[in-house]
């Protein structure tokens, strides 16, 4: 029965799909790890609305739209964070006033340039078609330095994010740390939607680090316990989604769901 199971990748686009599902795995494990305890728990819902605008740009003006989706998002996010750092607007507000304004503007593009053959359904429950070559190189390097600068920087970002007015009595330059760690949030989003889609993004951000806090003590095995569950419930959620034909993304958020309960049940 595995072996069968194993079988299915002998298709190139299923590797394709696995590939990109491990190199977003990891990085928004790390990442979501900071936004949970920075309680930023709405930031992926709202900067994935907002990264719409960036593949809807990027299709018009001809170009990756994975590349223009992770122009807009860290844009977008560094936006935020300096409006929040100026206490010119909260940040829950500045991020929905973008995203409201993202939408808004989506909508008129793709009216006015009739992109109705845009599959929606992928573009927000994610799938495991589609992803070409030079997406998965895009995903690859993008994946790899925001991994590296999370995983480098975790202590700096632990501090940040534990108490960011506090956290210049240590040498952390706080403000430097919230536009970087906003800036690569706003990025692993954006080239995230491709698998998990819109809609979902925020499954990948939240539930690894919920189901790690459950049965993991201590950060540095948090961190990995989240990253763990997260490759592991993206391997079955990409399996899933070939085998009963449904979106890759409603896999994994049902897979991490699932986890999430029985942990809650066992401890």
């Amino acid at each position: 029965m595995f072996f069968e199971l194993l079988s299915i990748y002998s298709y190139e686009f299923m590797q394709r799909a696995l590939l990109a599902s491990i190199l977003i795995a990891v990085p928004s494990a790390i990442a979501g790890y900071f936004l949970v305890m920075r309680k930023l728990s709405m930031l992926g819902d709202g900067i994935a609305h907002i990264s719409l605008l960036g593949v809807v740009t990027g299709i018009i003006i001809k170009i990756n739209p994975i590349i223009s989706a992770v122009a807009l998002s860290g844009l977008s996010t560094v936006i935020i964070e300096h409006l929040k750092n100026s206490k010119v607007l909260r940040s829950d507000l500045s991020l929905t006033l973008l995203f409201i304004i993202s939408l808004a503007i989506s909508a008129l593009l793709i009216s006015k340039f009739k992109l109705y053959s845009l599959d929606i359904m992928s573009l927000f429950f994610g799938s495991i078609i589609g992803i070409t070559h030079e997406e998965l190189l895009i995903m690859f390097f993008l994946s790899l330095i925001s991994t590296l600068i999370l995983y480098l920087f975790r202590y700096y970002f632990l501090l940040f994010s534990y108490d960011h007015e506090s956290s210049s009595i240590f040498g952390v330059n706080s403000s430097l740390i919230g536009y970087v760690f906003a800036f690569l949030t706003g990025i692993i989003i954006a080239f995230s939607i491709k698998i998990a889609g819109i809609l979902l993004i925020s499954v990948l951000l939240l539930l690894p680090t919920l189901i790690a806090n459950r049965i993991a003590k201590g950060f540095d095995y948090s961190i990995i316990v989240s990253i763990v569950v997260s490759l592991l419930t993206s391997f079955f959620g990409v399996t899933l989604s070939y085998l009963l034909d449904i979106p890759v993304g409603a896999c994994i958020a049902i897979t991490f769901f699932t986890i999430y309960v029985i942990t809650l049940v066992v401890k």
